[in-house]
């Protein structure tokens, strides 16, 4: 009857760890679990503002769930002329200031752009000296392997 239990752990050498949930084929697990990483970004039409030829944008970055959270990459913002009647609402993008960059791929800069209150990311932008009325104001994140995400909102200057 002893016999038969000296059976267990060797075959377990055998099979491995894959046998009991665990990862022998060699291949490493992600770092974040499925959910919990960007999905998506949302410029937040309410706290976002313009002021005295500046814009004021939060933008917040969106798990699968649809939550806040934070991540390291880079915003690229750009400022379009807004076209009302046009299946394309972005018309030409603003020359100078209409492209902005702003890297969060350091963690310091990163923590100084996150706002807690709003748990959106807060950053100052110069309004182009051309915007008159309605401006489209596009943000872009990109991941630090490139996957990108995009929204956009529609901002009165005046």
């Amino acid at each position: 009857m002893a016999r038969r239990f000296w059976i267990i752990p060797i075959l377990l050498l055998f099979v491995g760890c894959r046998f009991l949930g665990g990862d022998a084929g060699g291949k490493k697990a992600d770092c974040c679990p499925r959910g919990f990483s960007v999905a998506g970004i949302k410029l937040e039409s309410a706290f976002t503002r313009v002021t005295d030829g500046r814009v004021e944008a939060f933008v917040t970055l969106l798990d699968e769930f649809g939550e806040p959270l934070k991540s390291l990459g880079q915003f690229r913002f750009e400022f379009f002329q807004y076209k009302k009647s046009a299946a394309e609402l972005r018309g030409v993008r603003y020359e100078g200031d209409g492209l902005q960059n702003v890297d969060l791929s350091e963690l310091a800069e990163n923590q100084g752009h996150y706002d807690c209150v709003t748990r959106s990311y807060m950053v100052d932008l110069k309004l182009p000296e051309q915007a008159d009325g309605e401006v489209i104001l596009e943000a872009t994140f990109t991941l630090p392997g490139g996957l990108r995400f995009s929204d956009f909102m529609v901002l009165k200057t005046k």
